[in-house]
């Protein structure tokens, strides 16, 4: 039984989904959506059935084993049995029936799961898509293959960490039109109780690019913040899925929506507010061709953890197997490199701000606020607070904080607040965040802090010769990054220097990419000026 997104209503939110559920909503106000059919969750439980239904269950019930090599055993069985999951002939017929004229050229195929306590956003990221061109035996590999995929590891714990079971999860299957984007992202209405909108944008589809940020007041509706990046490729949905395309060189440094789309963009989100409440997330695409707005997902957002205790473990362990092969297949593949050639050190270490995961970090950077308002990972974080915070004993005790970024809105008076700490917190290691380069040459302050973290956006106005001073007088520094993206030629110098790094939430992941590169481009340098000795 396939059902359009006009039946949703009239249906029960297990049935059909927390995302159907949300996207039917946004339809009933008129907004735009892809053209949208759903395999409701009744008809996805009998594709499961028994047999799968228990690997399903003894796998969740296999993650508080630490016997990962057995888990990912497990793992593979089942999405290989997924992979292979046989299809009701009929229900392929009704579904082709359904999109016959309405989907042409390329479909996308989502998870819409549900389970009570559980919402939309909540399991955001941990299932994937499917792009697929609209033939009978596409959407039947689709469908394997977003099943196969739906009831990893990862969702499992995440599952687990919110207080539900998974094999109580109710997953109907979302096919839609893949809608070819000029430009797309997402606006989130009211952040952080904020009286604004933060839209952001970028060329093509967005995922994990740079993009363009906006900030719109509620009050004015008018703009006030733009962010323009350097946006070189875009990503564009193909049947094999999201491939990379170079861009104009004129479109490289131009804003990927314009003002009034901008404004139109703020409306939207701002009318679906009475809907989800505040804040929620929009996510939109501009429909290339048209400059017509399609709403693709929107949902209050999660005010839960982004990433609890059991999934920690199980990234951690994906991230732990992922290094082990890779650093086992180096040895086979170079091991006279390995043996003969001594590589400098690379110093630098990566932070990242929030309590959010990815992988391959040093360390968090955290406010007093994350550390009280959820469950965070203690076993290496900096604390950052403003002058005119208090410290709170409480913090320092639970996570047994032995760094501190001090936020100074007046330097004079901040060495006095520092001087303090140090006096009640013996021990405590205290990093001075710089807004004016100048401060360094106030006396006696390298001898009350012990490192100093440099906004991105100063180092411009700066010299490296100042950098090296900066270095010598504090011993360590480290670079906030914000949400820009700099150079991999600043980085490789910055790296050069013994700089550590502090990611931004937004933009981590394309951050740290940025300084793997880096790092690969001095050992590459290091490599050519000390040639291996026969």
């Amino acid at each position: 039984m396939i059902l359009s997104l006009r039946d949703v209503p009239l249906r029960s939110e297990e049935e059909v989904g927390s995302k159907a559920w949300n996207l039917a909503k946004v339809l009933s106000e008129g907004l735009k959506v892809p053209e949208t059919f759903l395999i409701p969750s009744t008809e996805v439980s009998k594709i499961l059935m028994e047999g799968l239904r228990h690997e399903i269950f003894e796998l969740s019930r296999s993650l508080i084993s630490e016997d990962w090599n057995y888990l990912l055993e497990m793992e593979r069985e089942l999405k290989s049995s997924l992979s292979s999951v046989q299809i009701p002939e009929e229900l392929i017929e009704e579904l082709m029936r359904a999109i016959d004229g309405r989907i042409r050229d390329l479909a996308i195929i989502r998870p819409s799961p549900f389970s009570q306590g559980i919402s939309e956003g909540d399991l955001k990221g941990r299932m994937q898509v499917w792009y697929f061109k609209p033939e009978r035996k596409e959407i039947l590999r689709a469908i394997q293959k977003v099943l196969s995929e739906s009831f990893n590891l990862r969702t499992l714990a995440r599952i687990y960490d919110l207080g539900s079971y998974p094999e109580d999860l109710s997953l109907a299957l979302m096919i839609q039109e893949a809608i070819v984007p000029r430009s797309s992202g997402v606006a989130v209405c009211c952040p952080a109780r904020r009286n604004e909108i933060v839209i952001r944008s970028t060329w093509g589809s967005f995922d994990e690019r740079p993009s363009d940020r906006f900030r719109v007041g509620i009050d004015l509706r008018e703009i006030i913040e733009s962010e323009i990046n350097e946006k070189k490729t875009k990503l564009l949905p193909t049947d094999k899925g999201l491939k990379e395309f170079d861009l104009e060189t004129d479109l490289w440094l131009m804003p990927s929506i314009s003002k009034e789309e901008v404004l139109r963009i703020a409306n939207i989100s701002l009318d679906l507010s009475p809907i989800f409440g505040t804040p929620n997330v929009m996510e939109w695409i501009i429909q290339e061709g048209t400059n017509e707005i399609f709403i693709i997902q929107a949902y209050r957002e999660s005010e839960k953890p982004k990433i609890k205790s059991l999934e920690k473990k199980v990234i951690d362990m994906i991230q732990s197997r992922a290094v082990e092969v890779v650093t086992e297949k180096r040895k086979q593949k170079i091991p006279q490199v390995i043996r003969e050639m001594e590589f400098p050190p690379i110093g630098s270490r990566v932070y990242l701000f929030g309590p959010s995961a990815i992988f391959g970090v040093d360390g968090f950077v955290l406010t007093q606020e994350h550390v009280t308002s959820g469950e965070v990972d203690c076993s290496n974080i900096i604390l950052l607070i403003d002058e005119s915070e208090e410290l709170r004993g409480e913090v320092l005790e639970r996570c047994g904080v032995q760094s501190i970024i001090l936020r100074p809105s007046n330097i004079s008076s901040a060495i006095e607040v520092a001087k303090r700490m140090i006096k009640f917190n013996p021990g405590i290691k205290l990093i001075l965040y710089l807004k004016d380069p100048g401060t360094i040459f106030l006396p006696g302050i390298s001898e009350v802090f012990s490192g100093a973290v440099v906004p991105i956006d100063i180092i411009d106005k700066i010299s490296g010769k100042f950098l090296r001073i900066l270095k010598d007088s504090f011993g360590s520094i480290m670079i906030d990054l914000g949400e820009s993206l700099p150079s991999v030629d600043l980085l490789s110098s910055l790296i050069k220097l013994g700089a550590d790094f502090i990611l931004g939430e937004s933009e981590a992941q394309h951050q740290a990419r940025l300084i793997w590169r880096a790092e690969a481009r001095v050992f590459l340098e290091y490599a050519r000026e000390n040639p291996q000795k026969n």
